[in-house]
Formats: structure tokens, C-alpha cells, sequence
């Protein structure tokens, strides 16, 4: 039988660690998962610098209106891109819309800001400027920022 073998890992002229074949693939497993963590993390991290990136860019002017430069949309439309690929944003996104219905995209990205400011937590603070810039982007393709 297949999975009753042991099989011995080896160092140093010692057994470390004996495992059956069924314990070593579901090792192979945890480790295949740990690697697409890491690299999810990595690709999170970069969204997290692209987020932060616009935040700093001079988009709210001193009299308080709100400007996107020909960058800040093209930054927005690059993390409206990577956020469709976040299961939450996806599953609520027709509930951002809803939200956004009759908004321009400068209120959105008003509101947004506000969001990010008053959220209880880190993930609050993210998830926030995640649902909420692909509807922003959605607005400017839509009519020039309008509606």
C-alpha cells in the first residue's frame, strides 16, 4: 500500500522527520499554500503603496474642490484593476453602486477620504479606499468624472 510507506527525511545522517505518503503531500500542500500567501502579500503591499501613492498626490486643492490629474487617473484606473481581483470588493461591489448612484467622482473620492479617516480599524481603513476607488474609476470612464 501506497500511502502506508514511510518516508524518511534525512539530515546529517539522521531521520528529522518520517512522514506517509498522504502526510507528505498534504506537507507539499501547506507549503504550496504558504508560498501563494507570500506572494499575495507581496501584490497586497504593492496596493497598499499604489493606495498611498494617490492619497499624496495634490488631488483635494486648497479651496477644497477635488482635481484628478491625468496620473491620478491613470493611478486610479491601475488599482480599480488589482481591486477587481479582491473577492470582497467583488461580492460588493453592486452595493458600492448603489451607494455611488447620483455621486460624481470627486464626492466619492471626498467621502472615501473621510472613510479612511474615521475608520475603527486598519482593515476598515483598507477595505474602504478598495471598494471604493474602482467605483470612482468607473465614474471617470464613465463621463469625464460626472455621475
Amino acid at each position: 500500500m501506497e500511502q502506508n510507506r514511510v518516508l524518511d527525511w534525512v539530515a546529517n545522517d539522521r531521520v528529522v522527520l518520517s512522514l506517509t505518503c498522504q502526510q507528505e503531500q498534504e506537507w507539499m500542500e501547506i507549503l504550496q499554500n504558504s508560498e501563494m500567501m507570500k506572494r499575495r502579500m507581496v501584490s497586497m503591499k504593492k496596493l497598499d503603496d499604489m493606495i498611498a501613492d494617490l492619497l499624496d498626490m495634490d488631488i483635494v486643492k486648497s479651496d477644497n474642490t477635488v482635481v484628478f490629474s491625468n496620473e491620478a487617473r491613470q493611478l486610479i484606473h491601475e488599482i480599480a484593476e488589482k481591486c477587481s481581483t479582491i473577492p470582497i470588493v467583488d461580492e460588493t461591489r453592486q452595493q458600492a453602486e448603489e451607494y455611488a448612484r447620483g455621486l460624481s467622482a470627486e464626492q466619492v473620492y471626498t467621502d472615501m477620504l473621510y472613510k479612511i479617516v474615521e475608520a475603527p480599524t486598519r482593515i476598515h481603513m483598507r477595505v474602504s479606499a478598495r471598494m471604493l476607488i474602482p467605483i470612482i474609476d468607473q465614474k471617470l470612464q464613465n463621463v469625464g468624472g460626472e455621475g
